[in-house]
């Protein structure tokens, strides 16, 4: 959007604190890999409970730079993790929530997809058993090709937010609207 989308504000309330806020719900800690603007996302965020700040100073090579560093954070012993997109603050707890229960279900442990209408969305839950392909990943290399190689099952969620980011300012006023939550002036998160 050329500014830091993560600092718009839905309803007075920064993006990047609406989407940590929902999964602060059924996620703790919730890691935090901040690049652009490190600053202002921590500032957004500060007061909140059981956050964990990582910054990616490799933020601009690729998308997986940030998971590997969110991975490296994971408390020991963690049995999986979600990965989510702070962009999307229209997800709901409950999509959390399923996606928890869906990962406990007896049988081999296999990624979750949020899901709408068959759509696969985020966020996505790896067990910790997918870290070590993680890791193989290189720079520019997509997580999609893990969720393929070891799988994955797509988790109906009923939540249209799964498939919704915010990537332009039509986006942004749009989906505001369409959740009746008040878009605050774009030109004011210009840093």
């Amino acid at each position: 959007m050329g500014l830091p989308k993560l600092l718009l504000t839905l309803d007075g309330e920064p993006v990047v604190r609406r989407t940590a806020r929902i999964a602060l719900a059924h996620c703790r800690p919730l890691i935090v890999v901040t690049g652009f603007v490190r600053e202002n996302i921590e500032a957004a965020l500060a007061g909140l409970d059981d956050i964990v700040f990582v910054h990616n100073p490799d933020w601009k090579a690729a998308r997986v730079t940030s998971v590997l560093a969110g991975i490296e954070a994971l408390p020991a012993g963690c049995p999986g993790f979600f990965l989510h997109h702070a962009d999307m603050p229209f997800v709901y707890e409950t999509v959390f929530a399923a996606l928890g229960r869906a990962a406990m279900r007896p049988g081999a442990p296999v990624a979750h997809v949020a899901g709408r209408n068959g759509k696969a969305g985020h966020p996505v839950y790896f067990p910790a058993s997918y870290i070590p392909a993680i890791q193989a990943r290189r720079t520019g290399e997509r997580l999609i090709d893990v969720l393929v190689a070891l799988g994955s099952l797509i988790v109906e969620t009923g939540c249209d937010g799964v498939l919704e980011d915010m990537d332009s300012p039509g986006e942004y006023a749009a989906l505001a609207a369409k959740y009746g939550l008040s878009p605050g002036d774009v030109a004011k998160a210009k840093t």
